[in-house]
C-alpha cells in the first residue's frame, strides 16, 4: 500500500489542491488575520450519504442544502493559526483490486487509512484530503464514508464560506475543479 501525508497550514494544503483549491474566490483579507478575518464563517457543505450518492455522476444535489449546513468555527481557527494539519497527498493499494481483495490487501491498506485518522484525533490535529477521480462522489460512498474511516469524525463535502451575519454562502465551485473534499476536524 502506499500512503503518502505531508504537513502544512490548512490554507497552504487547500491553496495546493487542483483548481487552487475551493477557498480560491475568498478575499484575501480574510486569511490575514485581524478585525477583517473575523467577519469570515466557514462550512462544509457535506455530502447526503444514500445508497445512490455518486450513482448518476457528481451532482449538486447529493450536498446538504446550504441553508442546512453549520458553521465551523474551528475551520476558520485551524485557517488562521498557521497549525500544520495533515494532508494526505496519495492513498492507494499497489495491487489490482482483485489481488488486493483476495489476498486481504485492501483490509491492510484501510487499517493504515483508520490508524493515521485515530493518531490524527489523538493528537488534536486535523486531516484533509482531495477526493479525486471522476466522480469524486462515488468515490466518498464506496470508501471514506465508512464507519471504519467515519468513527473519527471524517466528513466529505465542499468547504463554503461567508461573510458572517450573512444568509448566502460564498459562490460554488464546480465539481470539476476537484474541490471536493475530505476533512476530520480535531
Amino acid at each position: 500500500s502506499l500512503l503518502v501525508t505531508s504537513r502544512l497550514p490548512l490554507s497552504d494544503a487547500l491553496r495546493s489542491t487542483d483548481s487552487g483549491g475551493p477557498l480560491k474566490e475568498l478575499p484575501a483579507e480574510a486569511l490575514e488575520g485581524g478585525q477583517a478575518s473575523a467577519e469570515f464563517e466557514f462550512a462544509l457543505q457535506e455530502l447526503d450519504v444514500s445508497e445512490t450518492l455518486g450513482a448518476y455522476g457528481t451532482l449538486p444535489e447529493e450536498r446538504i442544502f446550504a441553508r442546512d449546513m453549520a458553521v465551523e468555527p474551528k475551520v476558520r481557527e485551524l485557517l488562521l493559526s498557521g497549525v500544520d494539519v495533515i494532508v494526505v497527498e496519495s492513498y492507494t493499494a499497489l495491487a489490482p483490486r482483485a489481488v488486493a481483495s483476495s489476498e486481504g490487501i485492501s483490509e491492510v491498506v484501510q487499517a493504515e487509512f483508520v490508524h493515521l485518522l485515530q493518531r490524527a484525533k489523538e493528537e488534536g490535529r486535523a486531516v484533509v484530503l482531495q477526493l479525486g477521480g471522476s466522480n469524486p462522489h462515488l468515490l466518498a460512498r464506496k470508501v471514506y464514508l465508512r464507519p471504519p474511516f467515519t468513527q473519527f469524525g471524517l466528513k466529505c463535502g465542499y468547504l463554503r464560506w461567508r461573510t458572517c451575519g450573512q444568509t448566502s454562502w460564498g459562490r460554488e465551485q464546480s465539481w470539476k475543479n476537484r474541490v471536493c473534499l475530505g476533512l476530520q476536524l480535531p
